[in-house]
């Protein structure tokens, strides 16, 4: 009869066990998808980031050509 019982003990422990490894499986999968989602918003923010740059890298020049204008006009209307 002792033996049965330790049988059964075993057993339980075994299931346990297992069972703990199933929830720890799952929760690591739901942590490796979370981190590919974040890593790929990452890569979408770092991207437009990219874009914007480069657009600004393009219109800095014309800005500092309008600027220029504009502040030759405004001396040569306070001339006069």
């Amino acid at each position: 009869m002792k033996l049965r019982s330790i049988k059964c003990d075993q057993d339980h422990l075994k299931k346990g066990n297992f069972n703990s490894l199933v929830n720890l499986t799952k929760e690591v999968e739901v942590l490796v998808s979370e981190f590919k989602k974040s890593k790929a918003s990452v890569e979408t923010i770092s991207s437009v980031m990219h874009e914007c740059l480069q657009d600004f890298a393009f219109f800095s020049p014309l800005i500092h050509d309008f600027t220029l204008f504009m502040r030759q006009s405004f001396e040569q209307h306070a001339s006069l």
